[in-house]
């Protein structure tokens, strides 16, 4: 019993932090603003008018 308490609150905190880096981590390819699907627009979002910010060519590629 004490043993599964135990490790019910000692898993709560890094499951927490895990969920909160995947909500606030940045997304490649969609507005920091609003979240729209950047992939195919140039120069500003088409959904809220935010300006694009310039990535490195090879931002979304991963070897």
């Amino acid at each position: 019993m004490h043993a599964g308490l135990a490790l019910l609150l000692f898993s709560a905190l890094p499951a927490c932090r895990l969920v909160h880096f995947l909500r606030t981590r940045p997304r490649c390819g969609l507005c920091d603003a609003c979240g729209y699907d950047l992939r195919a627009s140039k120069g500003a979002c088409p959904e809220c008018g935010d300006a694009i910010a310039e990535q490195p060519a090879d931002a979304g590629v991963r070897s």
